[in-house]
Formats: C-alpha cells, sequence, structure tokens
C-alpha cells in the first residue's frame, strides 16, 4: 500500500502508517479462512451443477427451486469471499512495522543509524532479519546477518534429517532442519556500497531496495520504522534524491 491507496488520508508515504504483526497475523488467517470458503462453495457449486446435469427424467419445480437455491448460495459466498480478499489482501502483504529498541531519533538528525528489517531477495544470498543502515558522506553502511550458503543449508538439512533416519529410523523434521540449517554458519557482517555504485534503487512507502556491484551480498531489501520513516526520505534526498524524484517537490517545500 502507498499513502495514496489509504483513502487518501496520507499526504506523503513518510506519513503512512505501518501494519502491525498482530494485523498482519490476522489478515493472513482471514485470507485462508476465505480461501477455504471458497473451497466449499465451489465444491457445492460443482455438486449441484453435476447432479442437475446427470438427473435422466429432469428436475420437478421443487427440485429445481433447491437446486437454483443450492446454486445462488455458493455464488453469494463466492462473492462475499472476493469482497473480503480485496480488503484484508493489502494488510496481509503490506510492510510490516516494528518497534525501535530504543528513543526514536529526531526526523533532521541526518548520518544516524537505522535499525531495519532485511528482507530475503530470493534466489541472492543476501541480509536477512534484524540490522541497521547508516547513511556515511559518500557510502552507505549495511550490518547484517548473511545466511550460510545454500549448498551448506541442503547439506546440514541432509545430515539431521535423512542421517540419522537411516541410521536410527528417527531424524528431524523437515521444518526445523529448515530453522536450523539457517540458523548455522550464518554470519554477521558489513557491507559498505559508494552511492555511486546503487543500481535499480526503489523506494516504495518505507521499503528500501537496490543491487551494486561486486561478491555476494549484493542485492538489498530492507524497510524501517515507522518512526523513522520520515528520516529516511531525509537522507535519500540527500544522498539519493534519483531514489525520490517523485516527491522532489514536497521534500523541498517539507523536510528543507
Amino acid at each position: 500500500m502507498t499513502a495514496k491507496q489509504v483513502n487518501d488520508k496520507y499526504l506523503y508515504p513518510w506519513h503512512e502508517k505501518g501494519v502491525t504483526p498482530l494485523v498482519k497475523m490476522l489478515a493472513i488467517l482471514g485470507i485462508l479462512v476465505l480461501f477455504c470458503a471458497a473451497f466449499s462453495a465451489i465444491s457445492t457449486l460443482m455438486t449441484t451443477l453435476l447432479a442437475v446435469m446427470t438427473e435422466p427424467q429432469g428436475l420437478s419445480p421443487g427440485s429445481l427451486l433447491n437446486a437454483l437455491l443450492f446454486l445462488l448460495i455458493p455464488l453469494v459466498v463466492l462473492g462475499l469471499v472476493i469482497f473480503g480478499l480485496k480488503k484484508i489482501w493489502p494488510y496481509a502483504f503490506a510492510p510490516g512495522d516494528f518497534k525501535l529498541k530504543g528513543s526514536p531519533v529526531a526526523a533532521d538528525a541526518l548520518s544516524q543509524g537505522f535499525e531495519v528489517r532485511f528482507s530475503e531477495r530470493f534466489p541472492a544470498r543476501t541480509f536477512r532479519g534484524k540490522g541497521g543502515v547508516r547513511f556515511e558522506a559518500e557510502q552507505l553502511v549495511l550490518d547484517g546477518a548473511l545466511p550460510p550458503s545454500l549448498g551448506l543449508q541442503l547439506g546440514i538439512i541432509a545430515v539431521v534429517t535423512l542421517v540419522p533416519l537411516l541410521l536410527f529410523g528417527v531424524g528431524l523434521g523437515i521444518i526445523p532442519a529448515f530453522i536450523l540449517a539457517g540458523l548455522i554458519g550464518k554470519k554477521e557482517t558489513s557491507r559498505h556500497v559508494l552511492y555511486g555504485d546503487t543500481r535499480e534503487l526503489s523506494v516504495k512507502g518505507r521499503v528500501v531496495s537496490f543491487s551494486c556491484p561486486g561478491e555476494a551480498p549484493n542485492k538489498f531489501k530492507f524497510r524501517v520504522a515507522s518512526a523513522d520513516s520520515e528520516r529516511l526520505y531525509r537522507e535519500l534526498y540527500q544522498h539519493c534524491p534519483q531514489a525520490v524524484a517523485e516527491w522532489g517537490d514536497q521534500l523541498r517545500r517539507t523536510l528543507g
């Protein structure tokens, strides 16, 4: 969701409020419930149509009325499902907000660090989870956790699932194995990227993504907390004005 999509409540993207984890969880749960309702409605619809088509003698007036009723109810349910999905979907997939560990930094305090949440950019090996970003005079400094390589993760999964299963008849479940594989070999590191080396720099609300030359990690996607949104745009306007060119006039007037 962008600022313009929330009933025109937010004039600028740095005013946009984030979606809390609880709201995202409820929205995802609501989507699952709606999909179940849609599956049930489609099953009822197909069963009724099949019954009508295979009736050899045709339907009596009473049976025809019942059949029309059984056709109408699923169609109404499907309409409600589509309406519900349209309302809930943006909340389920909007960038999640999070609380800062410390007190928020003043919006006009430049060159201060940001607490961020990195997102995976499949299939690239890049930072994931909690991290930090700092806009310096000539470069962007990113601190984060780099997960192990795909080969190492597959090796760990095989060791903790297949090997014990073959030897002892019991192995670790696939989901715990994936979690363990992601934790073992995780490396805390930093990446310094010159502003001139950023490629495909994109800003959507509180989410920034870009790539750069060199070895992994070289593709990044991160989001800041709502409390840091205005400060993010100030930093981008200062160091990467092309990324916020759409809001250039407003930034000059409101952020200085």
